[in-house]
């Protein structure tokens, strides 16, 4: 009952937060019967939608190799799908990620924590190549960096990056000092053969680097695409807004966008697109989102379809038993 009462709160308040903003005159909902009117932008839009999908797909594929198992494009595009779908339409930002557990794992019970940390890395991955764009990007335009606001969200953003890129790097290189520990004053602790797989599982990429970096390659593609829907959205409702500083401002309100305040980031994204688009001198940003999230709605259904088909073999093929040697690798 807990649990059914806090989603209802969040749930109230990103409603609540869209009234507001339609109210203030910050989002106009009479933008939304354009995308009929402009249906060759909707079309490609939805089309560079599917192709994030695909990327993604393709992204997990290259994650899940360097482990002995395999996950085809056509498995892994099938998982993603419906992922996207239960994401897009269940309460809470964490009803794609449950989804995707249970059926990457299912009839592969031995191995589910593997599964479970390559799923996980896959997050991390994203919020990584997320977090990456903007700094990457930045240099290039000296008159944005030069507003306070935006240089210190720069520098916020460069600390996640940091953070995350330390964490991951202490993982790959020195699991037998975290493997010390376990087996020292956490050896009592519950957990601890999980975390030891988990490190194994991590530490496996350290012969496998040219996955890692394919797979970032392929999430950075993928945020410069979800660049390239924003625009489409800002041709519909703001021709006007189109510049090349979007490349910086659209990941940053993506990363508001994908806070767990509310379901789906609804009306925080809004929000966070409205205040970031006004400190760059743009306008639109909240309207260009909802018609976002229209698309983005259209595409999910695929998740639907996938999800009433069902599947009817298991998804991944856990491949030979390689145990021994994520640890071996570990213990090095």
């Amino acid at each position: 009952m807990r649990r059914i009462l806090f989603t209802l709160l969040r749930i109230s308040i990103g409603i609540g937060l869209l009234v507001y903003l339609a109210r203030a005159k910050i989002i106009d909902l009479h933008v939304l019967p354009r995308l009929l009117t402009a249906w060759p932008v909707t079309i490609a839009a939805i089309l560079l939608f599917l192709a994030d999908l695909a990327l993604m797909a393709w992204r997990l594929c290259y994650l899940f190799s360097p482990q002995g198992m395999r996950l085809s494009f056509g498995a892994s595009m099938q998982l993603t799908a419906m992922s996207s779908f239960f994401g897009t339409f269940l309460p809470g930002r964490t009803g794609g990620d449950v989804a995707k557990v249970f059926y990457a794992s299912r009839g592969n019970r031995g191995r589910r924590t593997e599964i479970i940390t390559v799923l996980l890395l896959d997050r991390v991955l994203g919020l990584f190549s997320l977090l990456l764009l903007p700094l990457l990007v930045a240099p290039m335009f000296p008159d944005l960096l030069r507003v306070k606001a935006v240089s210190a969200m720069l520098f916020v953003v460069l600390i996640l990056v940091l953070a995350i890129l330390s964490g991951f790097l202490l993982c790959l290189f020195i699991p037998a000092s975290v493997n010390r520990l376990i087996d020292g004053p956490m050896k009592f602790l519950p957990g601890g053969e999980v975390i030891r797989r988990s490190l194994s599982t991590v530490a496996a990429y350290r012969c496998r680097p040219g996955d890692l970096v394919r797979a970032l390659c392929v999430s950075l593609t993928d945020n410069f695409m979800v660049v390239g829907i924003f625009a489409l959205a800002l041709v519909v409702v703001n021709p006007a807004s189109l510049a090349p500083r979007l490349w910086v401002i659209v990941p940053m309100g993506e990363i508001a966008n994908s806070l767990p305040l509310t379901p789906g980031g609804l009306g925080v994204g809004e929000a966070a697109f409205n205040a970031l688009f006004r400190i760059a001198g743009l306008q639109g940003g909240a309207d260009a989102l909802l018609c976002w999230r229209v698309w983005n709605a259209i595409v999910s259904m695929v998740g639907l379809l996938v999800y009433l088909r069902g599947f009817r073999s298991r998804l991944i093929d856990p491949g030979p038993k390689s145990e021994p040697a994520l640890a071996s690798v570990v213990d090095s």
